[in-house]
């Protein structure tokens, strides 16, 4: 934030000019405790001090920015206070004629309404389910965003390689119950009651070595 800071502090002072930067952080859910600012010294000395505004968006009433038609900031409505089904799909139309013509704006404005509506949670159930049903309308739109492609690679990934250990878990299991019910057919049920609470490939396999 310091460097963003400083960055903004000269791009907007050229020429003599006197601009002030005021930094925000803006947090959709729980306030971190502690003192907002950075602090940098060198013995007793105070080289560098740096402060910035905190905003809890869980304590703004969402219907004040509704009412002032700020619709740049609708995209962080979802947690804030006083929100509702009704209100929540008004923005969303405010949106999409606010943003018409510009789809790249849209999507992403979409994409933080939607993450957020999902995290925030503070519709019931159905009326949640009626706002992101207005939202999925836009699907094609979301997916083309490169954080959605990028994250649903990861995921697929992820499940293929879950799918794979446990494939091969499951395949170890198999073998050692053979073995054990070939060779120790008493033991096979303290066998298998002992290999149900191993899920790592590489433990079963020692398993079955044993």
């Amino acid at each position: 934030m310091l460097v963003y800071h400083s960055l903004l502090l000269e791009k907007y002072n050229e020429n003599g000019t006197e601009l002030p930067v005021i930094t925000v952080v803006l947090y959709p859910f729980d306030t971190p405790g502690g003192e907002p600012e950075l602090t940098e010294t060198y013995g007793d000395k105070e080289l560098l001090h740096f402060s910035y505004q905190e905003i809890s968006l869980r304590k703004l009433d969402a219907r004040t920015f509704v009412q002032a038609r700020a619709i740049p900031l609708y995209g962080l409505l979802p947690a804030m206070n006083c929100t509702s089904e009704k209100l929540l799909l008004e923005a969303l139309e405010d949106m999409l004629k606010y943003y018409r013509g510009d789809e790249d704006h849209l999507r992403d404005e979409l994409l933080c309404f939607q993450t957020l509506l999902q995290r925030a949670r503070r519709l019931p159930e159905a009326e949640l389910e009626n706002v992101l049903r207005r939202i999925r309308m836009f699907d094609p739109l979301l997916e083309t965003d490169p954080w959605v492609q990028e994250y649903g690679q990861k995921r697929e990934a992820a499940g293929e390689a879950r799918g794979e250990v446990k494939g091969k878990t499951e395949g170890i299991r198999q073998s050692i119950e053979m073995v054990v019910q070939t060779r120790f057919p008493h033991l096979l049920d303290l066998a298998m009651d002992r290999v149900a609470h191993l899920h790592d490939p590489a433990a079963l396999q020692d398993e079955e070595e044993h």
